[in-house]
């Protein structure tokens, strides 16, 4: 278990065995859900480590993610689907399969919130050759819009801390793009934010100082990159030879990270005290709006 007096910065292992461990989400309880790539189920962590199946989904999903009244979303890339379910019964129903323009889904990967209740999500497919990827929101009136298109593999997303901008991680281009949001939810103008030199971006989060934390998946580390696009800080993480995949934060005062790693068939899940507080996947204006 994380506590106040932890070091910051030095990792502790919470939970082991997973495949390809992804997409971390909390709820209210601090209980963690985490998506196995390499499995059909979500599995629940307690904040001792005890490990049981959450949702048994079928298919491989790649993120989790719970709303205001504790629904829970799961990005599920193999069925090309974003799913909504009741933990209480596990019944998992179709939320979006297909685009407003009648384009089905290529396979959601990362999802966030936006302080309306906007559900934005990462749909990667293609080559450097044939960039396909989209990015896309589902609306406040149910429907699945594209927010931009045109990545080859569009991957881990984030708000800024204002929420008018949205961080894209195009992985196979080693780049982080901004995109200002406008207040109808649609995209603004695209601005380069940071070159990742010759690592890969996966997951990535906001913290309260508007840094961007990058799960950097080649270098298995945690970097942080100023609201100005520079880089300021990297943790690493443990494992000669594995990946951190992606990151959530939680705990009493925010300051808890949970960070998933791919490690040889043994995914791990690790938990370490941040320097700084992180946002919160639910946006508290959307919360308040009740």
């Amino acid at each position: 278990v994380v506590t106040i007096s932890d070091p910051v910065g030095v990792p502790k292992l919470l939970a082991e065995g997973f495949s390809w461990p992804e997409g971390p989400s909390l709820d209210k309880e601090g209980n963690l859900y985490v998506c196995d790539s390499g499995g059909n189920f979500i599995t629940k962590i307690t904040p001792f480590g005890e490990k049981t199946v959450a949702v048994e989904v079928g298919t491989p999903s790649c993120c989790s993610m719970f709303d205001r009244d504790g629904n829970f979303y799961l990005a599920n890339f193999i069925s090309h689907k974003v799913l909504k379910s009741d933990l209480k019964t596990t019944a998992a129903k179709l939320l979006s399969d297909r685009t407003t323009d009648g384009e089905t889904l290529r396979g959601p990967n990362d999802m966030a919130w936006d302080q309306s209740g906007r559900l934005y999500f990462t749909d990667p497919s293609g080559s450097s050759d044939r960039p396909i990827g989209n990015v896309c929101y589902i609306d406040l009136d149910g429907k699945t819009k594209k927010f931009t298109t045109g990545f080859c593999y569009p991957n881990g997303l984030a708000f800024s801390k204002d929420y008018k901008s949205l961080f894209i991680a195009a992985t196979n281009e080693k780049v982080i793009w901004r995109f200002d949001v406008k207040e109808d939810g649609t995209a603004g103008s695209k601005h380069f934010f940071y070159n990742m030199g010759e690592d890969l971006a996966d997951g990535m989060k906001v913290d309260a100082e508007g840094h961007l934390w990058i799960a950097c998946f080649t270098a298995n580390a945690l970097w942080r990159i100023s609201p100005e696009g520079k880089l300021v800080d990297k943790i690493k993480m443990p494992g000669e030879k594995a990946n951190s995949t992606n990151i959530c934060f939680g705990g009493p005062d925010m300051r808890t990270a949970y960070l998933t790693q791919v490690d040889g068939g043994n995914g791990k899940v690790w938990t370490m005290r941040m320097p700084v507080a992180g946002m919160p996947q639910i946006p508290e204006a959307w919360i308040k709006s009740k």
